[in-house]
């Protein structure tokens, strides 16, 4: 029910006709003939009680009414503005402008319920969004999955594959069983003990990732022996690596790289886990890089049985793994294996350019933290076929 101040009245359906006038002429109450005299302040605003007789000699044009005149039936202030208006809603009349927006006209109560269902709008069009690029991101997985069997399907021992969006040269590594750790009884105690691991199909680089290949991606390249695009980057972090290469190498390639696992890179470095001393064979001098004081070009020493090159010397290369003080309790189906803290060493493997023949063999393994950048750390680059 609409509450009126009867002290202020002045007479008969001044308001009304007031509001019929104004809905007719596309007009707010301010804006009535008769209200330019009320403008100035609340005092001035009662001179409109003066102006009710008016209708009677210009029914065209009626008399307004103070807004004084009636109280707001929400909070039962006199309205001190003349533009109220019904809410367009619910219908609610005479709202003062606390309870009623001036812009919409809509009533506290419709109001919040408005701004309720365009936040709802809004989240059903984030949520819509958020689908959308979830579909496009499985579809675009499931093409490279798909891709990747393919290669998988088409995959020969030793068999090199290009990259047409990058140009690296990958190698297919067929799955299978071998003796993981010291077999030849000459290492240290962390290669210990040997134990049997399975390992799926995958493939791997042909060379450790050179400083043009890194540029390319990173635009950038902080190495110590800067020579020339076919040497091996260096003074890369794991997390540089991890955080940084791969993902945005994955963006430009149609497929999803990673550093190998521990187990993998073994069993890469000697041709499909045969009994060899270094990658490759137990010719040291021809397999491997080493005692000299700088780096190498990749692919300049005798590849192994599966025409990788380098696995052995040159630079230390980068493993997935946490680091272990040996192999007691390792998993055995080829996976990383990880339960150290973020803060804990990564392995490496395969020996670098200073080190001695003992420690370019298939089996030495040492371990880094994970944001170390020394000149002699390197890696290469590995994607599981089918995943």
């Amino acid at each position: 029910m609409t509450i009126v101040d009867r002290s202020l009245d002045v007479g008969g359906q001044a308001a009304d006709r007031v509001r019929e006038w104004c809905v007719r002429n596309n007009k707010k109450w301010h804006q009535h003939p008769s209200a330019v005299q009320c403008r100035a302040s609340y005092e001035d605003r009662i001179l409109l009680r003066t102006c009710a007789p008016k209708a009677d000699k210009q029914p065209d044009e009626p008399d307004i009414l103070s807004p004084c005149y009636v109280l707001c039936p929400l909070c039962g202030r006199r309205n001190e503005e003349i533009n109220t208006f019904k809410c367009p809603s619910c219908g609610k009349d005479y709202l003062c402008l606390v309870h009623q927006d001036a812009e919409t006209y809509l009533c506290e109560q419709c109001e919040a319920a408005y701004q309720k269902k365009k936040r709802e709008q809004e989240r059903v069009r984030q949520a819509q969004e958020k689908r959308k690029e979830a579909l496009r991101v499985q579809q675009e997985r499931e093409q490279k999955r798909r891709e990747a069997e393919r290669l998988a399907r088409e995959g020969v021992f030793g068999k090199a594959w290009k990259d047409p969006k990058t140009g690296m040269e990958f190698v297919w590594v067929p799955g299978g069983t071998f003796d993981m750790g010291d077999t030849f009884g000459d290492g240290f105690s962390h290669e210990q003990p040997v134990h049997e691991v399975k390992v799926d199909g995958f493939y791997i680089g042909k060379y450790q990732v050179t400083q043009g290949e890194w540029v390319k991606v990173m635009s950038s390249n902080q190495s110590k022996f800067m020579r020339v695009d076919r040497y091996p980057v260096e003074r890369v972090s794991w997390e540089m690596i991890v955080e940084q290469f791969i993902p945005e190498l994955n963006k430009i390639s149609n497929y999803t790289y990673r550093l190998p696992t521990e187990a993998e890179w073994e069993y890469a470095a000697r041709s499909c886990g045969r009994k060899e001393k270094y990658a490759g064979g137990d010719d040291v001098n021809a397999l491997a890089w080493y005692g000299k004081d700088h780096t190498n070009k990749v692919g300049k020493m005798k590849p192994n049985g599966l025409g990788l090159y380098d696995m052995s010397g040159n630079m230390y290369e980068w493993c997935e793994d946490d680091w272990h003080a040996n192999y007691d309790g390792a998993p055995n189906d080829g996976t990383a294996w990880f339960d150290s803290p973020r803060g804990a060493g990564r392995v490496i493997r395969g020996g670098c350019s200073r080190d001695s023949a003992r420690n370019v063999r298939s089996a030495n393994r040492k371990m880094c933290t994970l944001d170390d950048r020394s000149f002699y750390l390197g890696f290469r680059l590995v994607f599981q076929a089918g995943k």
